[in-house]
């Protein structure tokens, strides 16, 4: 189990998934001290990648009963399986993979004070004492504004930034929780674009939509063919993942660009060196939200 469980993951990193990590095969393990955990974002991840290399898997999946033939030596006996998913006999959705719901809210710190969301709807105690009941789009419109009263305000912070990690990192500190926004999103955006979009009504951008820009300006064409063909890669995990995983040299180790060469072979033959590597990361990141 061990070799297994260290294949998965390297799988696991190999598909971006940043905040996963198995400590057995199964998953029935419910003590977080032992360091087996995930995201929902990952789960995403994986069933996408499962979905889309093995289609099949949404044939056995949503099987809600089924009668397995056990064949041995003293003869053939006969029992039933019934899915443990519940959802796959009430839910319509075909095709995907479903995940299992709970309907207990996510809590979360704002300024030392409780706040609960569950699905569109936030829930929090005023100064006052007295409970609070927004819809979790008026709560995040609100929390914004409060830290960026204009869109050139957070224009200029968000591109002032040193790394987008952090801005993310105040943002949640100050009730603006960039993967609720995920979830309750419907198309491929980037966090940029969903904050500009819930708080300043600007109209977004899918990600693809963001690289299809920074590949028509073809700014990058001042490079070599090796450093371009980094980029490229580069923009094809931002397209699976987050503007976040850019900035950390660990994306390196991750298809597609690992496939180019090792980290090291990459920051030093290629880049010559990791500080040029980090200013073109900072190219990148400013082509890719230029207006």
């Amino acid at each position: 189990e061990e070799a297994f469980v260290k294949k998965m993951n390297e799988k696991a990193k190999s598909l971006g998934m940043v905040h996963t990590q198995f400590k057995n095969c199964t998953g029935l393990d419910d003590d977080i001290k032992s360091g087996h955990y995930s995201s929902a974002y990952d789960v995403a991840l994986m069933s996408r990648e499962l979905i889309t290399k093995h289609p099949e898997i949404s044939k056995y999946s949503t099987v809600w009963m089924d009668k397995i033939t056990h064949k041995t030596k003293k003869g053939e006996s006969e029992f039933g399986l019934t899915n443990t998913n519940k959802l796959v006999r009430f839910y319509d959705k075909k095709g995907t993979l479903l995940p299992p719901v709970t309907n207990e809210p996510k809590k979360y710190y704002v300024d030392n004070v409780e706040v609960s969301v569950l699905k569109d709807l936030v829930k929090y105690l005023d100064y006052n004492g007295k409970l609070i009941t927004e819809s979790f789009k008026d709560y995040t419109r609100k929390n914004i504004k409060n830290k960026y009263a204009t869109l050139d305000n957070f224009l200029q912070a968000w591109n002032s930034a040193e790394k987008k990690s952090i801005i993310i990192d105040e943002m949640e500190k100050a009730g603006i929780f960039i993967e609720e926004l995920k979830a309750n999103t419907k198309r491929d955006l980037d966090p940029f674009d969903m904050l500009c979009h819930i708080a300043y009504d600007k109209p977004p951008l899918t990600k693809k939509e963001r690289i299809a820009n920074v590949k028509k300006r073809n700014y990058f064409a001042k490079y070599g063919a090796k450093v371009q063909e980094v980029i490229n890669a580069l923009l094809d995990k931002y397209a699976e993942t987050d503007i976040i995983n850019l900035e950390t040299i660990d994306i390196l180790k991750l298809e597609p660009v690992n496939k180019i060469g090792s980290p090291m072979y990459i920051l030093n033959r290629i880049f010559k060196g990791r500080k040029n590597f980090e200013n073109i990361i900072k190219e990148l990141e400013n082509e890719i939200y230029a207006a």
